[in-house]
């Protein structure tokens, strides 16, 4: 459960869900568009499961900096991320 914080945001105030586990992290390139989606798999501290997803950048990089944080802490715990192809 994550702690409660004294002077910052309100938004890190309130009880919200905490990713607590990623479970997997993707990048998929659309052949038919070109298009590059970087995907992340994960489990939050009160036990339902989401997904986060944005756009990528060919390199295997994704776009915005939550999924860049994202991948790193999944690679952190362990998760290699994959290529997909479709």
């Amino acid at each position: 459960m994550r702690r409660k914080r004294r002077g910052g945001p309100a938004w890190l105030d309130e009880d919200r869900p905490a990713i607590a586990r990623i479970t997997a992290a993707y990048m998929r390139h659309y052949s038919d568009e070109d298009r590059w989606t970087a995907y992340v798999e994960w489990i939050d501290d009160r036990g339902d499961s989401g997904v986060t997803e944005g756009p990528a950048k060919p390199d295997g990089t994704p776009v915005h900096p939550h999924l860049q944080a994202l991948f790193a802490r999944a690679k952190q715990a362990g998760v290699e991320p994959r290529i997909e192809e479709w």
